[in-house]
């Protein structure tokens, strides 16, 4: 009668023998290897965001890694504040940013460079910006701590950074709250009683 490892020969598959193992000893770090350098690796940042581009304002948003492209209650939301402070409805030119751009560990995408593509993608956008987000507005501007409804002018823009779109989206008291960050930037363009 044949043996399993028989069986497996004549079946073309190689079978793995065990080995002896070296003792402790002999795996202690050489001077050599100890004085050599380490090579660290650096997290590299993950996020999605939006540029809305309405005209006259510019609305910035930061969404979930993944989803769809814009969810339809942040697409309404944005509408009706654009609708609000430029006293008229336009379609807005949007442009989705996902980071990293490449999904692969072995391509380097610094946070510097994807600082950097935020500011680019800023730039675009009209004179008035409304950032929705402090996260978002870390990337954007070159400010460590930045208050709720601080308005910050930054290449040659007047940014206004407000909560996270999600806190305002279907929550009255904080849309009046979001109103009054909009009227104090003065912001609007010739409507204040909305």
């Amino acid at each position: 009668m044949a043996t399993k490892l028989q069986y497996l020969h004549w079946m073309g598959i190689d079978v793995w023998a065990t080995r002896h193992r070296p003792e402790l000893s002999a795996l202690e770090p050489t001077p050599e290897a100890t004085t050599a350098q380490v090579e660290v690796t650096t997290v590299q940042p993950t996020f999605r965001f939006l540029f809305m581009h309405y005209g006259k304002l510019g609305i910035c948003c930061s969404l979930p890694p993944t989803g769809q492209s814009v969810p339809p209650e942040i697409r309404r939301f944005s509408d009706d504040v654009s609708f609000a402070v430029q006293v008229g409805s336009v379609i807005p030119d949007i442009v989705e940013l996902r980071w990293p751009l490449i999904a692969s560990s072995a391509v380097e995408q610094p946070l510097s460079a994807a600082r950097a593509l935020v500011q680019q993608n800023l730039k675009k956008l009209p004179d008035c910006v409304i950032l929705f987000g402090t996260a978002f507005a870390g990337y954007a501007l070159d400010v460590e701590d930045i208050a709720i409804g601080a308005c910050q002018q930054a290449m040659n823009r007047q940014i206004l950074v407000v909560d996270d779109i999600q806190t305002y989206v279907g929550n009255a008291g904080q849309k009046k709250e979001l109103w009054s960050f909009i009227n104090q930037a003065r912001l609007t363009h010739g409507n204040r009683s909305t």
